[in-house]
């Protein structure tokens, strides 16, 4: 909407009150109507031809796609990259990020996800001592790829462990460790050393 407004003119009469006027005049820009057509490819999906409109009146297409499912959408839907495909392409995306870096199944892939997985998913039991907990994991560390360059393979024997338990999953506050070691840095284990230094440094 673009607005062209005219020059205001006030009242110069010391003893009269200002009168402002002013006059406006609007104009309304519409959008170009979507023209598809029968064979128009919109990513994986090609027209085949009109389906009616769905409940909210506008306008549906039967497309196929280049799996070969069938499926429909909308002409905002096309032209806006809401649908690309019949679905199938967002495995293939989560596939290809896989095939990125190719350690999917690896022990440092497996750590980093069950690290994301116990701050997230309350549903994991041991959720309650991490997310549950205020635990979080630094927004670098959200992409594997930035997880492995800072922490670079888990050794053997090994598993990621914070250097303060009752701090987050970032670069400055983690290390590998073995079992032992971690055993000796849990947030029981950190309450009794301030607790003996309290009682330490009572009179």
């Amino acid at each position: 909407m673009k607005v062209i407004g005219l020059p205001i003119k006030t009242s110069t009469a010391p003893s009269a009150s200002v009168v402002l006027k002013s006059c406006f005049h609007v104009e309304v820009s519409m959008m170009p109507r979507i023209v598809i057509k029968r064979g128009n490819r919109f990513t994986k999906l090609v027209v085949i031809g009109p389906r009616g409109a769905d409940i909210n009146g506008k306008r549906k297409w039967r497309c196929k796609c280049d799996c070969g499912t069938y499926c429909e959408a909308t002409s905002s839907a096309l032209v806006l990259k809401k649908k690309k495909s019949c679905g199938c392409l967002r495995p293939e995306s989560a596939a290809n990020r896989q095939r990125k870096h190719g350690m999917s199944l690896t022990p440092t892939y497996i750590t980093w996800q069950s690290m994301l997985t116990r701050c997230r998913n309350p549903k994991m039991k041991q959720y309650h001592d991490y997310g549950g907990a205020g635990v979080t994991v630094c927004t670098r560390w959200h992409q594997f790829e930035n997880f492995f360059a800072d922490m670079g393979l888990r050794p053997d024997k090994m598993s990621l462990d914070r250097i303060d338990p009752f701090g987050n999953y970032e670069l400055s506050n983690c290390k590998w460790s073995t079992r032992s070691e971690q055993a000796k840095n849990t947030r029981g284990a950190a309450a009794l050393k301030i607790l003996s230094k309290m009682q330490k440094a009572k009179p």
